[in-house]
Parts: C-alpha cells; structure tokens; sequence
C-alpha cells in the first residue's frame, strides 16, 4: 500500500500533458499499421504474432514528498501484468493489442483482472529489430499505453530513444535517458472531474518501469 500525503496540483497537471501528448504518439503509430478502431488491424501480413505476443509482469516505481517538517521521501511501487495479442507493422515499429490487464494498485480498479476491447485504446509499440542499443534506440511512439475500465490510463515515455528492449524481446524497459529521469511513465484520471494517482504528494517522481515475459 502507498502512504498518502498532501497534494500538488502543479504535478498533476503536467503528468496530464504527458500522458495526453504520448497517447497522440501511440494511435498515430496504430493508424499507421491499418487499425480502424473496430477490433482488426490491416498491415499484420507475416510480421504477426511477433515475438512480443504473450504476458508481461513488471513493476512501476515512483517516489514523492510529504508535507511533513522537514518533508520526507517515500518511495512506492506498483505490479502490472499486461497480455499483448500482434495487430501489424509500420515503418518498424510493431503494434499490439494489450488484451488483458492486471495492476495492483486500487487507482486503476483493476486489482482482478481487467479484460480490455480493441476499442479501449489499450496498445504496446514496440521494435521490429531489438535490441535498442545507442546505434538503434527506440523511435518515437513506441511504449506502453493502457485505459482502464474506471477511466484511468497509465502510459511510459514514448519519445525517441525512451524505451529498452532486450534482444529476444523478453525485457521491457524505461531507458536511462537523463531527460526522463523522473518521468519514465505517468498516469492520469480520464473522467471528469479527474482523480489523481496521488493526491495529496508533493514533487511526484515517477522513476522506473520494467517489465519481463513471463
């Protein structure tokens, strides 16, 4: 369980132009591949299933400040199980479905398992040709996105060279980009009025995510 503490509205609303901007990067990438929306995807042609179809369990990590005199670091985590099902390829980045979802923590209501649709905009764009390396980091829109069935989403940095994969595809990972160093991934409140992850923390780091096939 996370400790709660005193909110910070400005971080709040930064995440919310994080994850908004990455999700614009993650459906540009699956127009690409030929997805409509509807459940199906044109472009797959042999590129599917990929290497990447399967289950992946990993945790999220962040760290925030209390309100006390004199403030103090709390660190916290979070499991993520996600299910990835091959929807096609463009210019080489290979997208997925995230079918189902399991995360444990009580901000995403998905504490049993989550079944999601085609249409809950709920995708994983990664590499054609892993590993990402200096020489081959990861392109622009490739990362994780996920909406929950409570109106939550929870996505990683998305931008080029943001994302680590292993060469067999089992190793998911934020990279060390200095850039990203506390905003590896984010989360955000769809519904209106939002809820925050947290609500009442101050200088919300969010520093690390990995995941591993399973």
């Amino acid at each position: 369980m996370r400790d709660i503490v005193h909110g910070d509205a400005n971080a709040a609303q930064g995440v919310f132009f994080f994850t908004r901007l990455a999700l614009v990067g993650f459906i540009g990438v699956l127009v690409l591949v030929g997805w409509g929306g509807g459940g199906g995807g044109g472009g797959g042609g042999s590129i599917c299933p990929s290497i990447y179809n399967g289950t992946y369990t990993g945790q999220f990590i962040y760290e925030y400040q209390t309100t006390a005199i004199p403030p103090q670091t709390v660190t916290g985590n979070f499991q993520l199980t996600v299910q990835l099902s091959c929807v096609g390829i463009a210019n080489g980045i290979i997208a997925h479905f995230v079918t189902s979802a399991t995360n444990s923590d009580p901000y995403f209501g998905c504490q049993g398992g989550c079944s999601l649709s085609p249409n809950s905009g709920s995708f994983f764009n990664l590499p054609e040709h892993p590993p990402t390396t200096p020489s081959n980091p990861s392109e622009r829109g490739e990362g994780l996105a996920i909406q929950f069935p409570n109106k939550t989403l929870l996505v990683t940095s998305n931008f080029a060279g943001n994302l680590n994969v292993s060469a067999d595809g089992r190793h998911l990972s934020n990279s060390l980009d200095p850039s990203i160093e506390n905003s590896t991934w984010g989360a955000e409140s769809l519904s209106l009025p939002p809820k925050y992850f947290l609500p009442d923390a101050i200088n919300i780091k969010y520093k690390s995510w990995s995941l591993t096939k399973n």
